[in-house]
């Protein structure tokens, strides 16, 4: 009975050392939807209006994208190949916007299909997957150069995608 109550409090000493959060201040009153951190450095947040770039661990922020639309999803395929997905303030439409240099410079994948995006997941730098509103998904082998439709048997809204394959993966939505 000692052993396990010994066992015990150091099981909770460890986990309450291991779960302390530092709040960080991102400069924006935007409002922040998505989190992807390539190393323990340089990470990304998305969100309405603006993508907002650390190299730091999260300490100071610069802004690396802003313009009208609102984002919920960011994935990084490589270091430098990265994507952020939502929807376009101007004309409702699907937005998919990409990088190729680490998110210095971002540039829009024309979609014209009326649509939130709401993830994006990669599974290695050709083959990715994007879900949103409507039970929409989409499909790239090229790397994000052509985005296919897939069926997936739903009008609901998707919100989460992962796949541990180029054939396996999970889809989340309500």
């Amino acid at each position: 009975m000692k052993k396990t109550i010994l066992y015990l409090a150091f099981l909770l000493a460890a986990v309450r050392g291991y779960s302390q959060w530092n709040q960080q201040n991102s400069g924006t009153s935007n409002s922040l939807d998505e989190v992807y951190f390539i190393n323990q450095d340089t990470g990304f947040v998305a969100g309405s209006t603006v993508i907002l770039k650390t190299t730091d661990g999260g300490s100071n922020w610069q802004t690396s994208y802003s313009g009208n639309f609102g984002l919920e999803g960011i994935y990084f395929s490589t270091a430098t190949n990265g994507f952020a997905v939502g929807v376009d303030g101007n004309t409702g439409n699907a937005l998919i916007i990409k990088t190729i240099d680490g998110g210095n410079t971002w540039v829009s994948i024309n979609l014209t299909m009326s649509a939130i995006l709401t993830d994006v997941f990669f599974v290695n730098s050709s083959i990715g997957f994007i879900v949103g509103d409507n039970g929409i998904a989409l499909r790239t082998t090229d790397g994000g150069s052509v985005w296919d439709t897939l069926n997936t048997g739903t009008t609901s809204i998707l919100q989460g995608v992962f796949f541990t394959d180029s054939q396996n993966g999970f889809i989340v939505g309500g």
